[in-house]
């Protein structure tokens, strides 16, 4: 059976994990705002993407030979991994680190990031201070913003071979425009039909050319989404109009020709007639058969490229959550050290004052159902205002997290927790204690202090989410312990107030 008293220590325990988790969690949540870590994790995101879809292959640089080359080699390869200590390369070097999206060796994935940057900052992707700021992306966002950039950014030129095929537009439009005025005449009444239905066909693609070129050279406003606007048009079809056309008019060309023999002059003028109709829509079909593989070779590449987008964002995207996670992770426990250090939280020495002192462990044990009770109101909030969206990063959040660390480190203090000081570190290793008689004996608690130390980080890198649950559960047990003892204690009173008969 368990011994409430002896749950009632691992509680306390647990507050103080509880309280220093909740510590190292503000730390996190001030330094993931102040250098806009995910924003940065999302930007190395982007550039992976875009690497893809460029299909760039960066260079095997040569390896150094030097002791100095190969640790230069090594640090700038820990530097640029990570966006903190790459902020921290920038602050010290007055320079952005090699690996920085904005410092790119390849020139079109770096044309390519700093237009979707730009047009997340259009959108309103940026922090209070101005600065660009991608808290998180979706495919749909990513697809919106990459249809705002100029088409050569995404493929490498995109524009001239778009501009050889609308130049096919004009031939078109005069080859249409010169049987219209010139020969209509000359078409039957079932071609003139397929003459009619022919350039209703052709009409959605021609309005949508139109725009394109200005000039004569393409629009300096053309974006992606522009080219995907493009009506799909089915020249198979146009093409077999154009071709029933061809064969009427031909038809009634050969008539002409045999109605022609021995007949009036004026039988020349009409096979003219149908000679140069049939002259022109030849034009018509050639100029067709170049404008279709124009725009094929124009825009299909285009179409191929952005559904690269769709295909490498899932992959791109489910590496950047496993790096983040990662990265946090990894942080979690650094910061988790230095706050053990800082505070001197050894948790051997936590577990000895809660045990021996009373006041202390109900005191802790107090906070803790207080905690949980808050949390349990937390959660019934929650839930009714589940449809709440939470407000994003702004300065204000930064201020209120780091006064929270101020708050619970001044909880801590009252409870014995001391921060070590300059001065306590020169007294413990003060060279002139080294020789005295007890030195071994010192080395011994430090190593234990470092121990405790050690087991307390990796306590606290489980997170404040993990002890917050834990606690909850430790309270449902003595929850349950006393409903058991009651329910002993009333059966024994009972059977003792009970007579013999």
């Amino acid at each position: 059976m368990i011994n409430i008293n002896a749950l009632d220590n691992i509680i306390a325990v647990v507050v103080v994990i509880l309280l220093l988790s909740l510590i190292v969690q503000s730390i996190q949540s001030v330094l993931k705002k102040a250098l806009k870590i995910k924003s940065r994790q999302i930007e190395d995101s982007l550039v992976d993407l875009f690497e893809n879809v460029v299909n760039y292959n960066p260079p095997a640089a040569a390896a150094p030979s030097t002791f100095a080359g190969k640790l230069r080699t090594w640090l700038e390869r820990i530097f640029g991994s990570s966006p903190i200590l790459r902020k921290v390369f920038e602050f010290v070097a007055r320079r952005p680190h090699p690996s920085d999206p904005s410092e790119h060796p390849n020139p079109e994935v770096k044309k390519l990031f700093d237009e979707v940057i730009k047009g997340f900052e259009e959108i309103g992707r940026v922090a209070q201070t101005g600065k660009r700021m991608l808290d998180s992306i979706s495919k749909e966002d990513l697809k919106k913003v990459i249809g705002k950039v100029l088409p050569d950014t995404l493929l490498t030129g995109f524009t001239d071979r778009l501009k050889t095929a609308c130049g096919e537009v004009a031939t078109l439009e005069n080859a249409i425009e010169a049987i219209n005025d010139n020969h209509l005449g000359s078409l039957s009444g079932d071609a003139n039909a397929k003459f009619a239905a022919l350039q209703q066909e052709l009409a959605p693609l021609l309005n949508d050319l139109r725009p394109l070129i200005v000039d004569g050279q393409l629009s300096s406003t053309l974006v992606i989404e522009n080219v995907l606007q493009l009506r799909d048009i089915k020249l198979s079809e146009v093409l077999a109009t154009l071709g029933e056309l061809q064969k009427r008019v031909a038809d009634d060309l050969d008539a002409a020709r045999k109605a022609a023999i021995g007949a009036s002059p004026p039988a020349a003028g009409i096979i003219n007639g149908l000679e140069a109709l049939s002259n022109e829509l030849g034009k018509i079909s050639a100029t067709l058969a170049r404008l279709s593989s124009g725009l094929d070779g124009a825009v299909a590449p285009l179409r191929t490229k952005l559904g690269e987008v769709e295909t490498w964002y899932d992959t791109v995207t489910q590496s950047f959550e496993e790096r983040y996670t990662r990265g946090m992770k990894t942080w979690a426990i650094v910061i988790s050290f230095l706050v053990v250090a800082y505070l001197n939280a050894n948790v051997f020495e936590v577990y000895k004052n809660v045990v021996t002192n009373d006041a202390l462990r109900n005191q802790l044990v107090q906070m803790g159902e207080e905690r949980s009770k808050a949390n349990e109101q937390r959660l019934a909030k929650a839930k009714e205002e589940k449809n709440q969206q939470q407000v994003n990063v702004t300065l204000q959040d930064i201020r209120n997290d780091t006064e929270e660390i101020r708050k619970q480190v001044a909880t801590l203090s009252g409870f014995g927790f001391q921060p070590l000081t300059w001065q306590g570190i020169k007294d413990r290793f003060n060279p002139g204690r080294w020789t005295s008689h007890d030195w071994l004996d010192r080395r011994k608690e430090d190593l234990k202090t470092l121990a405790g130390w050690i087991v307390m980080t990796f306590l606290l890198s489980v997170g404040a989410p993990f002890w917050e649950d834990t606690l909850e559960s430790l309270f449902g047990v003595k929850n349950l312990l006393r409903k058991g003892t009651k329910t002993r204690n009333v059966e024994a009173e009972s059977g003792a107030g009970q007579t013999k008969p």
